[in-house]
């Protein structure tokens, strides 16, 4: 299935999703979506009440490289230089928000890369 929502028709996904509970692919660390506005999202660290702010501009980039790459992980860094943690949060926040066209794997499901444990985000025709 190939990505076709634009920058305004993800961040409706993204709203949708306000309230939810999301956990990080790699670490399980479970995170709520506090507060979507119109230029970044709010997440709470369930067990640490720490919060974080996520840009729409980087949500977006990710979603726009999984869409030309075909997946995204925590070991790929985007031109970008988004912080590893937040880069984890935009991952898990993208599968927890479009799950009818991005799909979460693991290593331990079939992906290998010369022995990197590999987490992240994929189009689910790939």
């Amino acid at each position: 299935m190939p990505l076709t929502l634009n920058s305004d028709q993800l961040w409706e996904r993204i709203k949708k999703v306000e309230g939810q509970q999301f956990s990080l692919i790699q670490t399980r660390e479970l995170f709520r979506v506090d507060e979507v506005a119109n230029e970044r999202v709010t997440t709470k660290n369930v067990q640490t009440g720490k919060t974080c702010k996520l840009s729409r501009k980087n949500v977006t980039f990710i979603y726009e490289y999984v869409k030309k790459e075909g997946k995204c992980t925590c070991d790929v860094y985007p031109e970008e230089k988004i912080k590893f943690m937040r880069l984890a949060q935009i991952i898990a926040l993208l599968a927890l928000a479009v799950l009818e066209e991005i799909e979460s794997f693991t290593q331990d499901e079939g992906e290998r890369l010369f022995g990197k444990k590999l987490r992240g985000i994929r189009k689910k025709d790939c």
